[in-house]
């Protein structure tokens, strides 16, 4: 699950896949403050530590770091992402 624990809307939402990145894995849906959205990787079959991109509607581009393969919830907050 992403959690929008920001006060920003979440557009898009994408992992590092060989040396690009994968789709929106959101897939055109937006995500406003304090709301949550169901993901599933259906395009992503790689290592566990892995660079994900979150895009705001304001255009902003905030990029992290994460263990996928321990993710079970991310939340996204204004200036950082947490998991468990």
């Amino acid at each position: 699950m992403l959690h929008n624990d920001s006060d920003y809307v979440i557009v898009s939402f994408q992992a590092t896949i060989g040396s690009g990145w994968s789709n929106n894995w959101l897939r055109g849906t937006a995500l406003g403050p304090g709301e949550s959205a169901a993901m599933e990787a259906t395009d992503y079959n790689g290592p566990c530590n892995v660079r994900f991109r979150v895009r705001s509607n304001d255009g902003f581009v905030h990029d992290y770091m994460g263990n996928f393969c321990h993710i079970s919830n991310l939340y996204i907050h204004n200036s950082d992402a947490s998991w468990d």
